[in-house]
């Protein structure tokens, strides 16, 4: 290939990386400029597994905070947008056995039914009814605190959850 012709491939490599709106996750927003304050208030908690809306709540607040573009504020009259949620659905379901039939690994599923609006909500910026995450974990039998592991889970799961779900609202997706 002559030097003439590498050239010429390398920019038009470049000019095509450039165009298809190729950019790093999480580094861009699909939010109208004018978004910058957020509120979140305590999603609400429709099932079972208690104080799961607080998690939730603080890690989505926690993942919005460390995004840097945006500004969380505990006023909704000082914000630019708010999101609610409601938490629909939270199920353990046992995937792998041990001999003795005890589950040693389970999928955690999470839904949420979810709005990022305007604050008199007459403006959608996102929405999604049944945003769910689900991920697999395994448990550890050998372990005195078997039956609390379930809280230590919600943290860790509540984590991936929130960087899943503002992703997914400032993405777009």
């Amino acid at each position: 290939m002559s030097r003439r012709n590498w050239s010429i491939s390398w920019w038009g490599s470049l000019l095509l990386l450039a165009g298809c709106g190729y950019h790093l996750v999480g580094t861009s927003s699909t939010l109208p400029p004018e978004v910058r304050r957020i509120h979140i208030p305590v999603f609400v908690n429709a099932t079972n597994q208690p104080e799961l809306e607080q998690r939730l709540t603080d890690t989505v607040s926690r993942e919005f905070a460390n995004r840097s573009q945006f500004q969380l504020t505990a006023d909704p009259g000082a914000a630019d947008a708010v999101l609610k949620g409601e938490i629909t659905q939270f199920t353990t379901i046992p995937m792998t056995l041990d001999e003795q039939g005890r589950a040693t690994e389970y999928q955690v599923g999470i839904t949420l039914k979810a709005a990022l609006a305007s604050p008199d909500g007459e403006t959608k910026y996102w929405e999604n009814a049944s945003f769910m995450y689900m991920e697999k974990y395994p448990l550890d039998l050998s372990s005195p605190d078997y039956y609390d592991l379930l809280n230590a889970v919600v943290d860790e799961l509540s984590g991936k959850f929130a960087q899943s779900l503002v992703t997914s609202i400032l993405e777009g997706f």
